[in-house]
């Protein structure tokens, strides 16, 4: 786990953002603000915004990834940004390249005004060819990359169903439709807005919602202080999916809208369908992935008992499906029995309103002692993490530029 702590408006979303952009599959994600507002404000004159990624691999595992992006071009006629095809690509002439090039990392680097990718290994060849390459690799071989700001995205008690069902979902449709398919893979909430007999509807509704409650009681009897049950209740009209939550008090059941309920609730909700439905699983051509957890302030809205409970489920997040960033103010959130001190960063803004991320090994008796920028202008400080259950996927580092 790494904790991201500092005042006040100091820039640690900025940075959890930052780190969102990079990946093109979380684009249509929270409606794209992420990649909307990337201009420096304070200033007047802006330079184009772009975001860094040193990924450490083998000349092997790069020479197949190029391998299999040629074969995807000569086969599908890859269209490029100007509305013409690429010209069919010899393999060997193209690998023979590249035959020189030694190293054991490269480096993707995002430009966030164009949305396109350049690619270090293949710097002499077309940006398009670059492009194609990087965005197979993001797709393919790097970890999901997923974010979760409760501040701005709620839970939706209702959600339209659209009559056809779109390429790429996004959004609480896309968690949704994943769950119904967590459930069985040939459910989808798009069949069932189309089912006229309701005894199908509600006996394929019942089975999502036993999917549902299994993995949502037990996680919420790990946060909650009472003894209520609570669990999920789903309905399917005029191309609307209702979700309400069921609260047995007594023996007594009482219906609520999502929103109804408590913030922490909320929190505990959004976190939990995030985790347990990640909508890009089908992005990802459901490989097993690690993934990159980016979290803006958890569990502000949790009692001080369920946080502590929180920083545990964390550690046990981080170390069994990937590696969990995220901003705090809370020391139940920096518990040193789960968290090594030298994991925590500090955020500060330097001159011109520009956020540096400082790793606490960096300060000493209270005094900020900055690693040296004069030996080169890229800053040192990296993220790292290898995923141990598949040996072909690269180990990743993300830079700060």
């Amino acid at each position: 786990m790494i904790p991201i702590v500092g005042i006040n408006e100091c820039g640690k979303t900025t940075i959890l953002q930052a780190i969102y952009c990079f990946d093109y599959t979380n684009d249509k994600e929270y409606k794209g603000r992420h990649l909307q507002n990337i201009k420096n404000l304070y200033e007047t004159v802006h330079d184009e915004g772009s975001i860094e990624a040193e990924i450490a691999c083998t000349k092997q595992e790069l020479d197949r990834i190029i391998e299999n992006v040629i074969m995807d071009i000569n086969k599908k006629y890859i269209t490029k940004s100007d509305g013409q095809n690429f010209k069919r690509i010899d393999k060997n002439e193209f690998l023979n390249k590249t035959r020189n090039i030694n190293g054991d990392s490269v480096t993707i680097t995002r430009n966030l005004n164009t949305k396109n990718y350049t690619f270090s290994y293949l710097k002499n060849e077309d940006s398009e060819i670059q492009n194609a390459v990087a965005k197979y690799i993001i797709e393919r071989e790097l970890p999901y990359i997923l974010y979760n700001d409760d501040f701005t995205d709620r839970p939706e008690s209702v959600i339209k169903i659209p009559e056809e069902k779109s390429e790429q979902l996004s959004g609480w449709l896309a968690i949704y439709e994943r769950a119904c398919q967590s459930a069985n893979k040939e459910f989808s909430i798009f069949k069932l807005a189309n089912i006229t007999d309701n005894r199908e509807k509600n006996s394929i509704l019942s089975e999502i919602e036993k999917n549902l409650n299994n993995k949502l009681t037990q996680d919420w009897e790990k946060f909650s202080v009472d003894n209520n049950k609570l669990k999920i209740k789903l309905d399917v009209n005029n191309n609307e999916l209702n979700i309400q939550i069921k609260e047995t008090i007594g023996g007594n059941e009482r219906f609520f809208d999502v929103i109804d309920r408590s913030k922490g609730f909320l929190w505990f909700y959004n976190f939990i369908m995030k985790v347990r439905f990640n909508a890009k699983a089908n992005i990802k051509s459901g490989l097993e992935k690690d993934t990159i957890f980016l979290l803006d302030e958890p569990g502000s809205y949790l009692h001080l008992n369920a946080q502590d409970k929180l920083c545990s489920n964390l550690n046990k997040i981080s170390s069994e499906d990937g590696i969990v960033i995220y901003c705090t103010h809370s020391h139940h959130l920096l518990n040193p029995e789960y968290i090594p001190i030298n994991n925590i960063h500090i955020v500060e803004k330097k001159p011109k309103k520009l956020v540096q991320l400082i790793p606490i090994s960096m300060l000493q008796y209270g005094i900020m002692i900055r690693k040296a920028e004069i030996s080169s202008k890229k800053p040192k400080n990296t993220l790292e993490k290898k995923n141990p259950r598949n040996s072909n996927c690269f180990q990743w580092k993300i830079r700060q530029k």
